[in-house]
């Protein structure tokens, strides 16, 4: 899970340090965040986080363009896969 998350209970999250969130489409961003929190960065995908976090900004009035969505999604994973690429290059 998010590190910059503090849990009122297990209902209730209070966002921390977001200073990362930056002046970039709020599709994409929101897209990036719901993939870390389903555990992207884990190799491992809980689908049901991923839809929880898409439906609770939906919920606050969060506006989704719904063509940016699978963009945002595909984009971010070209992204990631790039680190991982640099990173095991690192390690060799």
């Amino acid at each position: 899970m998010n590190k910059n998350v503090i849990w009122h209970d297990a209902n209730s999250p209070i966002l921390i340090d977001w200073e990362g969130a930056g002046l970039i489409n709020p599709t994409e961003e929101i897209i990036n965040v719901a993939m870390e929190w389903a555990g992207m960065t884990e190799i491992l995908f809980r689908k049901n986080i991923f839809l929880s976090v898409i439906g609770g900004y939906c919920n606050a009035k969060g506006c989704m363009v719904e063509g940016e969505i699978q963009d945002a999604f595909y984009g971010l994973l070209l992204v990631k896969g790039e680190i991982c690429l640099k990173n095991q290059s690192l390690k060799i």
